[in-house]
């Protein structure tokens, strides 16, 4: 009769050790895979918001949806008061409201938020709009925990208020999904998601202040404001 061997401490060891090593050099491989896997769902939300914006576009003379209405409620400025938003306003088209929820940040509600620079009370028309391809109109937005913002501008940005909510957020493995003029989404990189340095003493004279200085300079070069210079 054979006799059995067991392990000893240290073949234990051993053991574990290569476990751990192994543990280690996959666990972050899996959590990229997880991540990009939420970057699709995102980018296919993204593609379902452009189809609707140009949905609308087409029912209201080629005008994209306005930041915010007041439809004469008692209190417009309380959720549901009275109001709606770019978000109602395409939800007929898209038929469904999970799509405004990014998954990379799922507790967060809008998950993106509209070019502040389009966002107006009357909708930008799309004739208005010279590199449609180029001209970002909605991205992810940073989380603001009970506040929800709708709005979003590069990250270096702010209202002259000091109210930095509406940054641009590079969750997607350090860049952003953003939806342009024409209705198509794409994966940004992290530099799309920032803005450039202007030369210095550019004065500001605008309701946004940028680490560029005027948000409408040829040197801002982001997809938020496109220029000819723009990539």
């Amino acid at each position: 009769m054979k006799n059995r061997h067991a392990f000893t401490l240290i073949e234990l060891l051993v053991v574990i050790a290569i476990i751990a090593i192994l543990a280690a050099i996959l666990f972050p491989v899996f959590a990229q895979a997880r991540e990009k896997a939420r970057t699709v769902t995102c980018l296919s939300n993204g593609k379902q918001m452009g189809i609707g914006l140009m949905m609308y576009a087409q029912d209201y003379d080629e005008r994209l949806p306005r930041v915010w209405t007041n439809v004469g409620g008692p209190n417009p400025a309380a959720v549901g008061g009275g109001a709606r938003d770019w978000k109602d306003d395409i939800q007929p088209y898209i038929k469904n409201s999970a799509v405004m929820r990014c998954p990379t940040a799922p507790a967060q509600w809008p998950g993106y938020g509209y070019n502040v620079w389009f966002a107006t009370g009357s909708g930008i028309s799309l004739t208005e709009i010279e590199w449609d391809a180029r001209q970002l109109l909605i991205a992810d937005v940073q989380p603001t925990g009970a506040s929800a913002v709708d709005r979003t501008m590069p990250m270096g940005c702010r209202f002259s208020n000091g109210d930095t909510r509406f940054q641009a957020d590079l969750r997607h493995q350090k860049g952003l999904i953003g939806i342009f003029a024409d209705g198509h989404s794409k994966w940004l990189v992290e530099s799309m998601g920032r803005t450039r340095v202007t030369p210095n003493g550019t004065p500001n004279t605008t309701t946004v202040v940028c680490s560029t200085g005027r948000p409408d300079s040829p040197e801002l070069g982001t997809w938020w404001r496109p220029t000819a210079l723009s990539p």
